[in-house]
């Protein structure tokens, strides 16, 4: 995801999707300058979102909860939950799978005659707000909604209950909703009581993304029963990847795969050894893991290996190896 992408902002997504993508370098003169070195590193730095064996759990899971709230309305809103450690990718592969569905509805005709800025999805961060009130407001927002002075939760819920079939929305994300219990209480029933009002109220698919929620018992109580009864089937954990065993393809192998097929190289294919067994090990072993830590590694031993010219291997990765105790959660 390009690092200026602020989800937040309904702004930066139409503006992410319109921006020129680099087009693919090549070699052309016998000896590499500075300005072509640059080209190949600003071409692997705006790769992605990279699809990973956690990205297509979730895009199967928003699908089906899509379909069925379509076809199912009676039986009330189903709801998708990301859950996993820090840094395992979470937010950037629902990002991806958003992202995915927003060109699309924007390649389509409007979804009401009268809209003009067709929202497929929103996306709000738990701990940047307090509570049911800050979180809906949020939402509203993303779809063009201004809130009145006069308005309570219930008065704004209705707004974008009405507003949200004429800007073609979807789908919504909460990220970080782990976070509601340090800013809002220390009643884990907090979240759950705030998301069952979002998730009856707005006629969207919810996306719940958070850290470690089903060890913390987060969705406890009445209201929590009833937001993990309506993510049934389509609960993805994204937990860290087991190593590479050599017997056979993992996520990793792929992962790899992908990666060597989409990063450029000015030596072509030969600069990357990312594919060989010792290599994929030790990305899978100092990424602990993590596939979201383990794509923005690659991309900087990539740039590594471009900027040194020398080869994306072992040696590469020892050279950029992350420290995971800075990391920050995603």
């Amino acid at each position: 995801m390009n690092a200026t992408f602020h989800p937040q902002n309904p702004d930066d997504w139409g503006a992410y999707l319109d921006r020129a993508t680099p087009a693919r370098p090549s070699v052309t003169g016998a000896t590499l300058d500075a300005d072509t070195l640059d080209a190949f590193v600003a071409y692997n730095l705006s790769l992605g979102p990279i699809p990973t064996d956690d990205v297509r759990a979730i895009r199967d899971a928003i699908e089906r909860a899509q379909l069925r709230n379509r076809h199912a309305p009676l039986h009330g809103q189903h709801v998708v939950v990301v859950d996993g450690p820090p840094m395992a990718g979470k937010t950037y592969a629902v990002l991806g799978c958003a992202l995915e569905q927003t060109r699309a509805a924007r390649q389509q005709p409007p979804p009401d005659p009268s809209c003009l800025h067709p929202t497929a999805w929103a996306y709000t961060e738990v701990t940047q707000h307090h509570g049911a009130a800050s979180i809906t407001e949020a939402l509203g927002d993303a779809i063009g909604i201004v809130k009145d002075s006069r308005d309570r939760t219930p008065q704004f819920l209705s707004k974008i209950r009405d507003l949200a079939p004429q800007v073609g929305m979807v789908g919504y994300i909460v990220d970080d909703s782990h976070g509601i219990l340090g800013a809002r209480s220390r009643d884990s029933t907090s979240l759950a009581t705030t998301l069952k009002g979002l998730i009856t109220g707005i006629p969207a698919t919810a996306v719940i993304v958070g850290a470690n929620l089903r060890e913390q018992g987060i969705f406890s109580g009445s209201a929590g029963e009833q937001v993990r009864l309506r993510s049934a089937g389509t609960w993805v954990t994204c937990a860290q990847w087991p190593p590479p065993d050599g017997k056979r393809v993992t996520g990793w192998e792929r992962l790899a795969a992908t990666m060597s097929e989409r990063l450029a190289f000015p030596g072509g294919p030969k600069q990357c050894r990312l594919n060989q067994k010792g290599v994929i090990a030790s990305l899978a072993e100092g990424s602990a893991g993590r596939p979201g830590i383990a794509i923005n590694w690659v991309k900087e031993a990539a740039i590594h290996a471009i900027t040194h010219e020398s080869t994306l291997d072992g040696a590469a990765l020892a050279a950029t190896r992350p420290a995971l105790d800075d990391a920050a959660p995603a």
